[in-house]
């Protein structure tokens, strides 16, 4: 009995087909597997890369001739499939052309060629892996035609024979970003050379199995942008193409690490599920890590994805605003493209705050509730005259010192105004907004309680540094802890929020830093971060209202604060945008 392998992969085309730099890295990646005699162990594995059609038909002429009855023998192409008008399959070779969209046939190594080939041979345990477009001509993002014209099970099905597809005949394949082979390809290898194919854990990869788990990582990756397919006659299911070692202590780490993670998340219970397993198999932290990385490496590509179309959506609302049904309908046809989830595009949506369009539940009800505060709470004529003339001083013939003097005299006879209407229970007079008290659901903590001061450092570094997500990291954690860090860290992530466009959730940061902290000297910050927000989203009058604030609290601080002068000028562009 002999094990023999043809690998085929041709990226470099000429007229009507664009390359596909994985072809040959397929290739090289299969033979890779397949000539190690402890995965493997095939007798014969031949490379050939960008062949011509008649090289090619020569090849695969020579893989399946002057064969024995039990000889395993495997047909792997990386490439471009195309069909003719009549629906026939072509695998394209280096010199295959179309003229005016058509294919020209000779120039491409028919199925129906192979089919008569493997049908001659004696061999009777056949595997043909195809990873493929069958509709070469259709661009990424765009809907393949609605044709099943493609019959691979009727053109290279047969007796004791597996036909593996990385696409049905309405899809195509494409190579993804991040990854130095086909995405089809990539997980073929990963489940032989890993062992994690083996699903039954009998010691052996079959075809069944293997094309079961790529399939599943296909899905993963690329949810309705791939279906591949298996099309197996009589027992070529069950061909048994590489040996597992089921004591490997990576395999069996890999196998907990694949059934413990969900969604592409560890908890801090399966990590701790996880740091025992490692011990228990002598793993060192090193190979540990390795083998999550290549588990989680599909749901960090998915997540590259979502961060890419945020990207552009953001730009998108920068551009326009209110987004116009073209704007809507190309963002659609580039959510198919990236083959995102609905859920995922929503949740996305629901990040951005757009003026007559979109508004979520929890800022429209504080909008409904800050409508009605400001009807509750109306402010004195000669009050609104104090804050006014405190952001937006009139013209004077004064110094600059002796201005400056008398605006400080005024903010204490505020405050002692102010004073005096909580004393005979008269209405608030301070003209900020009515905060309602906002419940978040808290992180799950981890560590002791002393690392809190800990935490919050480095997520406060790391905004510093404008690494955001690093900074919501580890905000996250010094939050669980309620103690003296708990305004700061609110504080910081609503301003990475912020800084991210991830406006409703900075608003809630911003929102429970003010109830905190309420009216001390050190929440200024927050409302001027609240401020900028408002005056970002177009709100003007919620924007110059915390301004209003941010400028009285800069100024307790310290008489001559020169952030109170930074906020006054920010509150004087709002009123007067032409200046």
């Amino acid at each position: 009995m002999a094990k023999v392998a043809l690998l085929i992969g041709v990226g470099e085309y000429g007229n009507g087909l664009s390359p596909l730099p994985a072809a040959p890295k397929d290739v090289e990646a299969m033979r890779g597997v397949l000539e190690n005699p402890e995965i493997g162990g095939f007798d014969q594995v031949t490379p050939l890369i960008n062949p011509e059609r008649q090289a090619m038909e020569e090849a695969i002429f020579t893989l399946f001739a002057n064969r024995k009855k039990d000889d395993l023998l495997l047909l792997f192409f990386s490439g471009h499939g195309v069909k003719d008008d009549s629906g026939n399959l072509y695998l394209a070779a280096h010199n295959t052309r179309k003229e005016q969209e058509a294919l020209v046939q000779p120039t491409a190594v028919a199925a129906s060629y192979i089919q008569n080939i493997m049908s001659n041979s004696r061999s009777k345990r056949q595997v043909v892996i195809l990873d493929c477009c069958f509709s070469g001509a259709f661009a990424e993002g765009m809907k393949a035609k609605a044709d099943d014209s493609v019959p691979v099970k009727q053109q290279l099905g047969g007796e004791g024979r597996a036909v593996l597809t990385s696409s049905t005949s309405t899809q195509y394949s494409f190579e993804h970003e991040g990854f130095d082979l086909s995405i089809y390809t990539h997980f073929l290898v990963e489940g032989i050379r890993t062992g994690i194919a083996d699903k039954d854990q009998d010691g052996a990869v079959s075809v069944d199995e293997l094309h079961e788990y790529a399939s599943e990582k296909v899905q993963e990756i690329a949810p309705g942008k791939m279906k591949p397919k298996i099309y197996v006659v009589e027992e070529g299911f069950k061909i048994l193409l590489a040996k597992v070692r089921v004591d490997d202590p990576k395999l069996k780490y890999r196998q907990e690490t694949e059934r413990l993670i969900r969604n592409g998340n560890i908890s801090f219970i399966v990590r701790n599920l996880l740091n025992l397993k490692r011990d228990s198999l002598g793993l060192l932290s090193e190979e540990a890590v390795v083998i999550e990385t290549e588990v989680l490496k599909p749901y960090r590509e998915y997540e590259a994805k979502l961060q890419l179309y945020e990207q552009v959506l953001t730009k998108a609302i920068q551009q326009e605003h209110i987004l116009s049904d073209a704007t809507l309908k190309e963002l659609q046809d580039f959510e198919k493209a990236l083959g995102l989830k609905n859920e995922d595009v929503k949740l996305i949506k629901a990040k951005f705050i757009l003026p007559e369009q979109t508004i979520s539940s929890s800022i429209e009800e504080s909008i409904v509730q800050q409508k009605q505060s400001d009807k509750d709470n109306k402010k004195t004529l000669h009050d609104q005259r104090y804050i006014d003339s405190l952001i937006t001083p009139k013209k004077s013939q004064l110094p600059l010192g002796c201005q400056f003097k008398f605006v400080v005299l005024g903010i204490i006879l505020l405050n002692i105004t102010i004073g005096i209407s909580y004393i005979i229970n008269k209405p608030n007079l301070r003209p900020s907004l009515k905060i309602p008290e906002i419940l978040v659901e808290k992180p799950e903590c981890v560590e002791h309680k002393e690392k809190s001061e800990e935490y919050y450092q480095a997520g406060k570094t790391y905004f510093k540094k404008k690494s955001y997500n690093q900074a919501i990291e580890y905000l996250n954690k010094a939050i669980c802890y309620a103690d003296q860090y708990e305004w700061d860290s609110y504080y910081y992530r609503g301003q990475a929020y912020y800084e991210l466009k991830n406006y409703k959730a900075a608003l809630e940061d911003y929102n429970i830093a003010i109830a905190r902290a309420k009216n001390e000297p050190w929440n200024a910050e927050s409302y001027e971060g609240r401020g900028d927000l408002y005056s970002q989203l177009g709100d003007k009058q919620r924007a110059i209202d915390d301004y209003k604030t941010a400028v009285k609290l800069y100024l307790k601080q310290k008489s001559d604060n020169p952030q109170a002068e930074i906020v006054i000028k920010k509150y004087n562009r709002l009123l007067n945008p032409k200046d």
